[in-house]
């Protein structure tokens, strides 16, 4: 066996184990978003569920999406996820509208329309006991609060938001920075117009 005949075979035995791996863990996603679903805390169901991205990526796409937390029920026709297989800590995350809100206690019921809504997590560490929150951002434009219940009123807009936390460390402790920026806010019934939020926090 010559050295090209060699060479072929470590490039297939490669490919091999990288395709078993990424099987292999895309196994594993599906079966914790099935596990969710039956979570005591919060539950995710989806109507339909597909892991593609194969060989590099892992897009996670969940149609008809519910999720449950108490008497609170969040509802999206779609969302995706995707993640680099050499970049698992940082997702970016797409979510179509409408979004529901929904309080089976109150029965009361918001909705949530948008022309776009991204979501961005970084992660520190792999291991679940190492876990911790790096980054995590929502963008949005044009979003509007409705209360369907009310005969769709306009409740409420935003041309566009921003929300980032941002984690913290001094010495033993660790918090959260937040950071909330909107424009061309409108708050109904006629309080104000193209106005500005601009809000800085830091969490403990």
């Amino acid at each position: 066996m010559n050295k090209f005949m060699w060479l072929g075979a470590a490039v297939l035995g490669f490919v091999a184990v990288w395709t078993g791996g990424w099987y292999f863990l895309a196994g594993q996603v599906r079966g914790e978003i099935e596990r969710a679903s039956g979570s005591d805390e919060v539950q995710l169901n989806c109507a339909g569920l597909a892991i593609d991205g194969y060989p590099f990526r892992f897009d996670v796409t969940c149609t008809g999406a519910v999720i449950v937390s108490g008497d609170i029920s969040v509802t999206s026709p779609q969302i995706k996820a995707t993640a680099l297989v050499y970049r698992p800590t940082h997702i970016l995350a797409f979510v179509d509208a409408p979004i529901s809100v929904s309080d089976a206690f109150s029965g009361s019921r918001e909705q949530f329309t948008f022309s776009s809504l991204q979501l961005s997590a970084r992660f520190s560490g792999l291991l679940p006991d190492e876990l911790a929150i790096a980054r995590i951002s929502m963008v949005a434009s044009t979003l509007e609060w409705r209360k369907p219940l009310f005969g769709d009123r306009l409740e409420g807009r935003l041309d566009e938001l921003e929300v980032h936390l941002v984690a913290l460390e001094d010495n033993s402790e660790r918090g959260l920075a937040a950071f909330v920026q909107a424009s061309g806010v409108k708050a109904e019934p006629d309080l104000f117009e193209n106005g500005k939020i601009d809000i800085r926090l830091e969490l403990a």
